[in-house]
C-alpha cells in the first residue's frame, strides 16, 4: 500500500470515542411508569391495524411511508388513525388515570 503524505488517523474514531463516553441511563420515576402502564393498557384495547397506525405516527413515520407499508391510501389511514384516537379518548377514563 502506498504511503500518503497525510498524517495517520483513527478511521474508527466513533467506536473508540463511544467506549470512553459515559452512558447516561434515564431512570423513570414511579409516576411515569404508572402513566406508561395506563396508556399501554388503553392502546392494547385498539384493533391491531389501528394500533399499528397510531404507534407508527407516534414514532414519526410519514404518511407516504405508511402508504407503502400498509397498501392503503393516506386518507384511509388518516380515517383509521382518527377512529383510533377517538376510541382512545373514550377508553381513557379520567378516574382511572394515575
Amino acid at each position: 500500500m502506498p504511503q500518503s503524505s497525510c498524517p495517520d488517523y483513527n478511521q474508527w474514531q466513533t467506536s473508540v470515542a463511544s467506549e470512553f463516553r459515559r452512558s447516561t441511563k434515564l431512570k423513570a420515576n414511579p409516576r411515569e411508569i404508572s402513566n406508561a402502564e395506563y396508556w399501554l393498557a388503553v392502546i392494547i384495547q385498539l384493533e391491531v391495524s389501528q394500533r399499528r397506525i397510531v404507534m407508527a405516527r407516534a414514532m414519526g413515520i410519514t404518511w407516504r411511508r405508511l402508504e407503502e407499508m400498509d397498501g392503503r391510501s393516506h386518507t384511509t389511514l388518516r380515517k383509521v388513525e382518527l377512529a383510533a384516537l377517538h376510541k382512545m379518548l373514550i377508553l381513557a377514563k379520567p378516574e382511572n388515570k394515575p
